[in-house]
């Protein structure tokens, strides 16, 4: 009887690490060893790519474009990050004819992980400014409904008070509130700004309670989290993110790939502790993570910070493809699985 359940103990293990095996790296590339930099070409530097857009807040769902055609800005493509099942959120009802590119951006819900907020904009006619108008995708009933707070409703909310934002922590449903950077607080229902910002700083992120913001002093020459400096300011760094339990802060550093060619750019991943700097007043680097070095990865469009502090990151490896690939790497760089195969 013992020996029974040995086996059945083995074979249920086995059968374990098979799943496992599956969805830790379903759709591998190839890695040739070693990894050599390859020659510039301009045909593919800039062309086709994967932008993520957001993942939900239980980290079951990524949403991501593709960006190679005209019929790529009309879809949203949601994707399982359990069973690599994928749909499809279709926006060509929602389309306007004046649309702009990057057209769309993706909210997720912090209370109801059914909920998405999908952000499209357009313009009223080819000389007038950008407007928005707001989505609500419900995610198990793949249902889309129109809720741009009624003041608006026709026409979208001018550009000027939409630009990047979080959706804070302490909303609930019906009383949401959005942190814009360098606006302040607005409620969404009634686009009630109820906190202004300060004048003084350029805003570059803030978590999801608000607590933790990346600012620069105008006049100064340094982003700060917070009031503690942590890098001198430059245009090579972007993409500012907090991880969703605002434990870690990241942004991107560009670098110059080919002097002879000024417009191309290889990447680093920066990554601090939040913590450890507030509380030693002192910037805590954790890790560099450098793309081409530790990934072998020469293009980048943009990355996500999963709810278990993983990295869901776009990125081209070994060649400048004209198409981009998504992978889950952990803060040492190492890559846990590759998502899409284009």
């Amino acid at each position: 009887m013992r020996t029974y359940f040995y086996i059945i103990y083995i074979i249920a293990l086995f059968v374990g690490i098979s799943c496992n095996d599956k969805t830790v790296n379903p759709i591998p590339d190839p890695e040739p060893e070693p990894c050599e930099v390859p020659k510039y070409n301009q045909y593919t530097m800039y062309s086709g790519a994967i932008r993520i857009h957001n993942i939900s807040n239980d980290g079951k769902f990524l949403f991501y474009s593709k960006l190679e055609n005209d019929e790529d800005y009309k879809k949203v493509t949601i994707l399982n990050t359990l069973t690599n099942e994928k749909k499809e959120i279709m926006l060509d009802s929602l389309i306007f004819a004046n649309f702009e590119f990057p057209f769309v951006r993706v909210l997720v819900s912090p209370y109801d992980e059914n909920v998405v907020l999908l952000e499209l904009f357009h313009k009223l006619s080819n000389n007038s400014e950008l407007y928005s108008k707001y989505y609500k995708y419900l995610i198990k009933d793949n249902q889309i409904l129109d809720v741009t707070p009624s003041i608006y409703f026709d026409n979208g909310i001018p550009i000027n008070s939409t630009r990047d934002k979080v959706w804070l922590t302490n909303s609930s449903a019906e009383n949401d509130y959005f942190f814009i950077l360098n606006k302040g607080v607005f409620r969404f229902q009634t686009w009630e700004h109820i906190e202004t910002s300060n004048n003084s700083v350029f805003q570059y992120a803030i978590s999801n309670s608000a607590k933790y913001k990346v600012i620069q002093i105008k006049t100064d020459t340094f982003f700060t989290l917070n009031e503690f400096n942590i890098t001198n300011s430059n245009q090579f760094k972007r993409q500012f993110q907090f991880s969703p339990d605002e434990r870690f802060l990241m942004f991107i550093e560009d670098i110059q790939f080919d002097t002879l060619n000024p417009f191309t750019f290889v990447q680093k991943l920066h990554i601090y502790d939040v913590e450890k700097t507030i509380s030693t007043g002192k910037a805590s680097l954790l890790k560099t993570i450098d793309l081409p070095t530790d990934l072998c990865a020469f293009q980048f469009t943009n990355y996500v910070i999963s709810p278990r502090n993983t990295i869901y990151i776009s990125m081209s490896r070994f060649d400048f493809k004209p198409m981009k690939n998504i992978y889950e790497i952990d803060f040492n760089g190492k890559i846990l699985r590759q998502l899409t195969n284009e």
